[in-house]
C-alpha cells in the first residue's frame, strides 16, 4: 500500500491513500462546531443494578474479539462530522509536547495532521497489526493488544 501525506495539496484538503481512498482528518470537512460547557451526568434515583440486567449488558456476539480482528477493515467508524468535532477538540485539549497514546487505534487517528511534529509522542495499542501499520499520524509505533483479555496492559 503506498502512503502519501497529500503532498502538493492546498492546505487543509484531505490526505489520500492509494487511489480510491481519501482520509478525513476532521480539519478537511468544513464543518465548524460551536464549543460550549455540556453536562454529561444524567442523575438517575435507585441504583445502577435497579435499571439494567446482566443480560442488558451482555455482548451481543460472545466470539473473542481477535477473531473479529484477524481480517483488516479499513472503515471509518464515525462519519465526517463527528470526525471533525473530535480533530478540532484534540486541537484545544492536547499541549503541544504531550505524549499521546490512542488506546483501540486502527488504520486513522483523527488527530490534526500536525500532531506527529507536535506532540513529542503518538503511539497506538490496537487489535490488528496491518490497520496500526498504515496509521501515518504515529511517531512512536504501536501495541497489538486485546485489552478485554485479562492480564492485558498497555503500552
Amino acid at each position: 500500500m503506498q502512503i502519501s501525506d497529500g503532498g502538493g495539496k492546498a492546505p487543509g484538503q484531505p490526505r489520500e491513500r492509494g487511489v480510491l481512498v481519501r482520509r478525513f482528518t476532521g480539519e478537511s470537512t468544513g464543518f465548524d462546531f460551536p464549543k460550549s460547557p455540556i453536562d454529561l451526568i444524567e442523575r438517575w434515583g435507585g441504583s445502577f443494578g435497579d435499571r439494567f440486567s446482566s443480560t442488558d449488558l451482555s455482548r451481543a456476539d460472545q466470539h473473542l474479539d481477535s477473531e473479529f480482528y484477524v481480517v483488516p477493515r479499513f472503515v471509518y467508524h464515525i462519519d465526517e462530522g463527528a470526525v471533525a468535532a473530535l480533530t478540532n477538540y484534540y486541537k484545544g485539549a492536547i499541549r503541544p509536547g504531550s505524549d499521546v497514546l490512542d488506546i483501540c487505534s486502527s488504520w486513522v487517528s483523527h488527530y490534526p495532521v500536525t500532531f506527529k511534529k507536535d506532540m513529542r509522542s503518538v503511539q497506538a495499542s490496537g487489535m490488528n497489526k496491518f490497520e496500526l501499520m498504515a496509521n501515518d499520524q504515529l511517531s512512536k509505533g504501536y501495541t497489538v493488544v486485546d485489552l478485554n483479555r485479562a492480564g492485558s496492559k498497555l503500552p
